[in-house]
């Protein structure tokens, strides 16, 4: 959202701009999970905003 004279952006889950493999499984975490291919075009989206006017 717009704030004051710049933007912000709140995630709830900071894990899911990461990748990661969990666990003695090593388990796909993060932007590794298979189901969550829109995370990078999310984050992708969300920096581009952010940056956008500079």
């Amino acid at each position: 959202m717009p704030y004051g004279k710049g933007k912000l952006v709140m995630m709830g889950e900071a894990a899911m701009f990461t990748a990661q493999l969990s666990g003695p499984n090593r388990a796909p975490t993060g932007l590794n999970v298979p189901a969550a291919r829109q995370n990078g075009q999310l984050l992708l989206n969300l920096i581009r905003w952010l940056d956008e006017g500079r």
